[in-house]
C-alpha cells in the first residue's frame, strides 16, 4: 500500500483500498438484493450472510497464511478491524454459501456467480494497478534526531529492511500501540523499528516515554515531519516497511499490533 493513497473528507482521513473494498462490498449488496426480486426468491438476508461469510474467509486466510505471526499472541487474530485479509479466501467463502443457499435457484446462483466474479475483477485490477505503481524511494540523507542529541539518517541503514513508525503523543491510536512498539524495537530483532514522531519538541517525547516507562533507544524527532511529507502520509499512525534500497515496500495506515509487525519483518526478510 502506498501511503499516499488516502481519501481525506474533513478531519476524517480513510486508506483508498477500504474505501474501494467498501464500495463493492455495497455494490455487492444491491446486487444480490436485485438478483432476488428479479428471481421472486424471499431471502432478504442472503447479501449480509455472503458478506459476514466473505470477512470470516478473509480474515481466517489470512491467518492461515500468516500462522507463525499469529502463534506469538493467538488472540490477535479476533481483532481483524487492524487489518489483515486474503481475499480470495473471501470470494470462495461467498462462493460456498452461495452455491448451499440457492443451489435448488439455478439460474439465480449462475446471476449471483457472475456478479460475484465480476465485482471480484474489479478488485483484483484495483491492487494489479497499485501494484503497478512507481515504488516511492526515501533519499538516503534524510535524517532524524534521537533523543540524546545524536543524528541519524536513513544511508546508516542501507544494505538491510527497516521498519518506520510515524506517531504523535496527541494521537489517540499512537498512544495505544507505542508502549508496545518501543518494547519491540528493544528487542533488536534481525528487523530494526524506530519510532518517527511528527512535529514535537524533544521534551514533550521524553515526558511521554519516561511517564510511559517506555525505553528510548528507538525514539526519534522529526521536528519538521519530513517524513510524513516526503511519503504522503496523511494520518497517524502510519508503519512503513523500507527496503536495503530505501524503496517503501509496505505501508499500514492505523494501529498496529505486535502481529503486523512480525508480519512486516517476515517479508522484509524473503
Amino acid at each position: 500500500m502506498n501511503p499516499g493513497d488516502v481519501i481525506a473528507i474533513g478531519p476524517l482521513v480513510l486508506a483508498l483500498d477500504r474505501v474501494v473494498a467498501l464500495a463493492l462490498g455495497l455494490a455487492f449488496l444491491w446486487g444480490i438484493d436485485a438478483v432476488l426480486r428479479r428471481r421472486r426468491l424471499a431471502a432478504p438476508s442472503l447479501g449480509w450472510w455472503a458478506m459476514l461469510a466473505g470477512l470470516a474467509g478473509a480474515r481466517i486466510g489470512y491467518v492461515a497464511i500468516h500462522w507463525q505471526s499469529f502463534a506469538l499472541e493467538p488472540w490477535e487474530a479476533l481483532r481483524a478491524w487492524l487489518g489483515g485479509w486474503y481475499w480470495p479466501g473471501g470470494v470462495l467463502a461467498v462462493l460456498f454459501l452461495l452455491v448451499w443457499r440457492l443451489r435448488v435457484h439455478r439460474r439465480a446462483l449462475i446471476e449471483a456467480a457472475l456478479l460475484l466474479g465480476l465485482l471480484g475483477a474489479v478488485w483484483a485490477g484495483f491492487l494489479a494497478s497499485r501494484n503497478n505503481e512507481t515504488a516511492l524511494r526515501l533519499p538516503p540523507e534524510l535524517a532524524f534526531e534521537t533523543l540524546d542529541g545524536r543524528k541519524i539518517a536513513l544511508v546508516d541503514y542501507r544494505g538491510k529492511p527497516l521498519i518506520l513508525n510515524l506517531w504523535a503523543t496527541w494521537c489517540p491510536p499512537c498512544r495505544r500501540e507505542t508502549p508496545m512498539l518501543a518494547r519491540t524495537a528493544a528487542e533488536q530483532g534481525q528487523v530494526p523499528l524506530i519510532l518517527v514522531n511528527q512535529g514535537e519538541a524533544r521534551d514533550t517525547v521524553g515526558r511521554y516515554a519516561a511517564e510511559q516507562g517506555l525505553p528510548t533507544q528507538a525514539f526519534v524527532l522529526d521536528p519538521d515531519g519530513s517524513l510524513g511529507a516526503l511519503s504522503g502520509s496523511g494520518a497517524l499512525p502510519t508503519t512503513l516497511l523500507i527496503g536495503p534500497d530505501g524503496t517503501v515496500l509496505a505501508a499500514h495506515m492505523g494501529e498496529i499490533s505486535r502481529v503486523q509487525i512480525d508480519i512486516l519483518a517476515r517479508q522484509a526478510q524473503r
